[in-house]
C-alpha cells in the first residue's frame, strides 16, 4: 500500500463561507468587508484528534454553468475534452488555455509571515490590469496555508510573480468527472483488450415499454462482498461518507430513509442534480434495502454531499476540491469519495489529503479512465487510495488506468445505481424511472468507499492505516500475481477485508478459482449453457432467457429483476452469462 506519513500536521479554520468579488482589506483576515457577503456557513463538528480546524471558504467560481465552459471535442489517444483536436498536453496546462487570454485562476503562495505585505502587493499587481479587462476576483483564501486563489488579467498575474513575497504561482487545475456519458468526455472509451460489455446509448420513445425495477442488488454489491458483511450485523452505521460531485437528488425514492446532508454553495444547491453523474454514485454506497430500484454495499451509511460540479457535468478546479474536502472533514465525515480527477498535480491538495488520512479521514478516489499509464489525482497522492475498475467477469476494464499508484480494484463496467427523472446524462442512458447503467472508474469508487464504511461501522476504533491494510491484504489476486499496475492488490472483498480487520484468519484466504467460467459478452464461440437452466426473471417465466435473447432485452433490463440469485445478464448466453466448460 502507499505509504502515509506519521507527521501530525494541525491544521486551522477561518470563517465561513464567503462570496468575495474584490481584493481584501489588509486589516481583514477573515475576508473581505466591501463586496464580500456572507451566504452560508459550515457547522464544524469537533473531533477529539483535533486542536484546530481546517481552513474552508466557498467561491462563487464553483459554479460553472456562470462560466460558460468550452465545447469539448474528443482527443486522440486518452479521450481527455480538449478545446480542439490538440493533445492532452494542452489541456494538462490548466485554465490558463480554457479561459483563454481574458483571465488566469491561480493558486498563490506567499512567504510565511508575509500576509499584510502579499495583500498589499496585490493592491499594486491590480493597477496594471490591462483597461477593460475584468478586476481580479478572490476565489479562495486559505491562509494556514498562506496561500490565495485568484483569477485576473494575465499582466496582473505577471506583476505579483515579480514580488518578492510570493513564493509560487501555478494556473489552478481542472478536475472531471470520471465516467461514461458522451457528456462527462473522460469515460468514453474503446476496450482494445476487452470485450465490449457497453451498449449503444438510448433513451425509451414509448412508456409503454418500461418495467417496474423490483429491488435489485447490482452486481458489484455482489461482487465485493457486501451481504457477507450485512450478515454479520454491520451495514456502514454511524459512519459519515463525503461524496465530492455533482450533487445528489435527495427527492430520489431509494434515498426516503436514508440519513442525507449536504453543504449548498452560492450557486448550487447539494440536494439537486442536474448532471446525474453524483446521484449514480451515491446509490452504489447508500442505495435503500427497499422493496424497489437497488441497495447499495453500505444502505445504513450516512451521506454528506458536497458540489463541485454543474448541472453541465464538465468540471471543477483543484482549489474547488480542496474546499470540499475541507468542508467533509469540518461535518465529520469518516470517509470521502472522489470519482473525479485530473492528470495534474497540486501541492496544496496532496499536502490536504495526508493530513486528513494523518486525522482520521479515509480519502478514495477514481483511478481515471484514459486506459493508460498516466497517474490522475487526487488518486495518485500517497495518503489517497487509488481504484481501478474492472468488469462483472473481474477482467481489466479497457478504459481504467494502469499505473504504480492503483491501489484496488472493483466493478466499474455497466453498473446499475440511481439517476435522477432528468438529467444532463439520462438522455443518452438506458435509464427506467430512475436508474440506468452507466461506466467508469467512478462507479468502481463508490464500491470501495461502501466497503470502507462497512469496515468501520464493524470496527469503529479503526485507524485509516488498519482500513486500508486490510482491504489490501484480503483482496482477491486478479493478473500478475501479487501486486500490479492493473488491478492493484486485487479484487476488493468486504468478507475477507473484515476478517483481517477483526484479526480472523479463518475466513481470510482469497477464493478458489472455480472450474466453470463465464463466457464473453454476446460471444457464443464456445458452447455455452444458461445456468440455472430454467431461469426466469422475476416477473414470471414469459421472461426468461430466450425472451432476454430478443432485441435490446439484455440491454435494457438484463441488470435488474433478479431471481433465484442471477440477473438475465449472469444467467443467459444471450445475454453474455451462463456457464460454459473451462478450457483445458
Amino acid at each position: 500500500m502507499k505509504i502515509v506519513s506519521l507527521a501530525l500536521s494541525f491544521l486551522c479554520l477561518t470563517g465561513g463561507i464567503v462570496k468575495v468579488s474584490a481584493v481584501e482589506d489588509e486589516n481583514d483576515t477573515n475576508g473581505l468587508r466591501g463586496g464580500g457577503t456572507s451566504t452560508t456557513t459550515t457547522k464544524p463538528i469537533k473531533k477529539k484528534l483535533i486542536k484546530k480546524k481546517l481552513d474552508t471558504q466557498h467561491s462563487n467560481s464553483v459554479a460553472r454553468e456562470a462560466e460558460a465552459p468550452p465545447d469539448y471535442v474528443e482527443s486522440d489517444k486518452n479521450n481527455f475534452m480538449t478545446k480542439t483536436s490538440s493533445s492532452a498536453i494542452e489541456l494538462m496546462q490548466g485554465p490558463k488555455q480554457i479561459q483563454g487570454v481574458e483571465s488566469r485562476r491561480v493558486i498563490v503562495r506567499y512567504e510565511p509571515g508575509q500576509r499584510a505585505k502579499f495583500i498589499r502587493s496585490m493592491k499594486i499587481a491590480e493597477r496594471q490590469r490591462t483597461p477593460g479587462q475584468p478586476e481580479m476576483k478572490v476565489n479562495y483564501d486559505f491562509s494556514n496555508r498562506n496561500t490565495y486563489v485568484i483569477t485576473a488579467d494575465p499582466t496582473v498575474v505577471k506583476s505579483l510573480e515579480s514580488m518578492p513575497e510570493v513564493m509560487d504561482i501555478k494556473d489552478d487545475v481542472i478536475r472531471y468527472p470520471f465516467s461514461s456519458s458522451p457528456d462527462l468526455g473522460l469515460g468514453l472509451h474503446n476496450n482494445d483488450n476487452e470485450e465490449d460489455e457497453t451498449f449503444p446509448f438510448s433513451s425509451y420513445e414509448d412508456e409503454s415499454t418500461r418495467r417496474d425495477l423490483k429491488e435489485t442488488m447490482p452486481y458489484g454489491v455482489k461482487m465485493v462482498k457486501a451481504p457477507e458483511v450485512w450478515k454479520q450485523g454491520y451495514a456502514g452505521e454511524n459512519v459519515k461518507i463525503c461524496v465530492i460531485d455533482s450533487g445528489l437528488h435527495a427527492g430520489h425514492r431509494d434515498f426516503i430513509t436514508t440519513k442525507l446532508d449536504g453543504i449548498d454553495t452560492p450557486e448550487l444547491n447539494w440536494d439537486e442534480d442536474g448532471c446525474g453523474h453524483g446521484t449514480h454514485v451515491t446509490g452504489t454506497i447508500v442505495g435503500e434495502d427497499n422493496d424497489e430500484g437497488v441497495i447499495g454495499v453500505a444502505p445504513q451509511a450516512e451521506i454528506l454531499t458536497v458540489r463541485v460540479f454543474g448541472n453541465n457535468c464538465n468540471w471543477a478546479y483543484a482549489s474547488d476540491i480542496y474546499n470540499a474536502a475541507t468542508v467533509c472533514y469540518n461535518n465529520g465525515a469518516n470517509i470521502i469519495s472522489m470519482s473525479l480527477g485530473g492528470p495534474t498535480r497540486e501541492g496544496i491538495e496532496a499536502e490536504l489529503f495526508e493530513e486528513l488520512a494523518n486525522n482520521g479521514v479515509m480519502s478514495i478516489a477514481a483511478a481515471g479512465n484514459s486506459g493508460n499509464n498516466r497517474l490522475m489525482y487526487p488518486a495518485s497522492y500517497e495518503s489517497v487510495m487509488s481504484v481501478a475498475a474492472v468488469s462483472r467477469w473481474k477482467r481489466h476494464a479497457g478504459f481504467s488506468q494502469r499505473n504504480e499508484q492503483i491501489d484496488i480494484a472493483a466493478p466499474g463496467v455497466r453498473v446499475l445505481s440511481t439517476f435522477p427523472d432528468r438529467c444532463k446524462i439520462c438522455g443518452f442512458l438506458p435509464i427506467f424511472r430512475g436508474y440506468g447503467w452507466i461506466d467508469g472508474t467512478s462507479m468502481a469508487c463508490p464500491h470501495v468507499s461502501g466497503v470502507a464504511a462497512l469496515l468501520m461501522s464493524a470496527k469503529p476504533d479503526a485507524t485509516v492505516t488498519e482500513v486500508r491494510e486490510a482491504i489490501e491484504k484480503s483482496a482477491e489476486d486478479l493478473g500478475k500475481v501479487g501486486r500490479d499496475n492493473m488491478f492493484g492488490h486485487g479484487l476488493i472483498n468486504a468478507e475477507a477485508a473484515l476478517a483481517v480487520l477483526m484479526d480472523d484468519s479463518s475466513t481470510s484466504q482469497r477464493e478458489n478459482p472455480t472450474s466453470l467460467t463465464k463466457t464473453r459478452f454476446n460471444d457464443h464461440s464456445n458452447t455455452c449453457t444458461d445456468f440455472p437452466l430454467d431461469w426466469h426473471d422475476a416477473n414470471g417465466s414469459t421472461y426468461n432467457c430466450s425472451w432476454y435473447d430478443l432485441g435490446t432485452n439484455c440491454q435494457l433490463y438484463g441488470d435488474g429483476f433478479e431471481s433465484q440469485g442471477f440477473t438475465a445478464n449472469e444467467a443467459c448466453c444471450a445475454c453474455g452469462g451462463g456457464v460454459s466448460a473451462a478450457e483445458p
